[in-house]
């Protein structure tokens, strides 16, 4: 049986992870993520060797030491890398609260929440994605979050000309739809929370409602996740928090 703890550390593998002969490490800007991998680390492995750095990209990381942890987690997946990766039997199999934990784990790293104004309308614009270069992982998702009455959109190519970006994106749009996936999936990353949330209450600070749309638009400012300036298409742009 696959606990809680392993499901995400699987899932954070195959999200912002790296694994290697003799060590798996973790990438995140989060502190409240890496502190979860650290203790998931602990409870399942006990204590073992663990180190933490910055990249020169700037990205904090956990690397944590041992070929027999390597030799666990390859028997959920052979390759790690991103193309291969998809959600393991013994966790599609597991109880539905360790399935649904294993995708709020690979939304908070691989999923981004967006809102974002278009000034010209003054509308809202509104999504939750999860960006993969794994289909199969995506559609796998996708099917899951249907039975949790969660409905997408179709699974397309994030940049279809480009010659080198293969990734794919899975969208959410909607009230009804956001509102669900926060209550059965939902955040841990404090910015994609925050953003989720200001999402939700962005349908009741429209136009016509001018004291909470200045208020909200006031609020998204002070917390850096609106992009004052216009860009070329006249819209203020949500900054995903990655």
């Amino acid at each position: 049986m696959v606990s809680i703890n392993l499901a995400r550390i699987v899932a954070k593998i195959s999200g912002d992870g790296h694994l290697s002969k003799r060590q798996i490490m973790y990438f995140n800007t989060s502190a409240t993520l890496r502190e979860e991998f650290k203790e998931d680390i602990k409870v399942i492995f006990g204590k073992p060797k663990m180190s933490e750095g910055i990249m020169s990209s700037g990205t904090p990381y956990v690397a944590v030491f041992g070929k027999s942890i390597v030799n666990i987690l390859l028997q959920f997946l052979p390759s790690y890398n991103s193309h291969d990766i998809y959600i393991p039997k013994e966790i599609l199999n597991s109880e539905n609260k360790i399935l649904k934990e294993y995708i709020r784990t690979f939304y908070d790293d691989e999923g981004c929440a967006s809102l974002r104004l278009n000034k010209k309308t003054n509308e809202w614009k509104r999504s939750v994605t999860l960006t993969s270069n794994s289909y199969n992982i995506l559609q796998q998702i996708k099917e899951i979050l249907l039975n949790l009455e969660i409905k997408t959109n179709k699974i397309i190519r994030t940049k279809p000309k480009s010659d080198y970006d293969n990734s794919f994106v899975l969208g959410i749009t909607g009230k009804d739809n956001f509102g669900k996936f926060q209550q059965e999936i939902g955040f841990k990353h404090p910015q994609k929370a925050k953003m989720l949330q200001l999402i939700l209450k962005s349908y009741g600070a429209t136009s016509k409602n001018r004291y909470n749309f200045e208020s909200l638009k006031k609020e998204i400012k002070e917390k850096n996740e609106l992009v004052v300036p216009k860009n070329k298409g006249g819209q203020l742009t949500g900054i995903p928090a990655r």
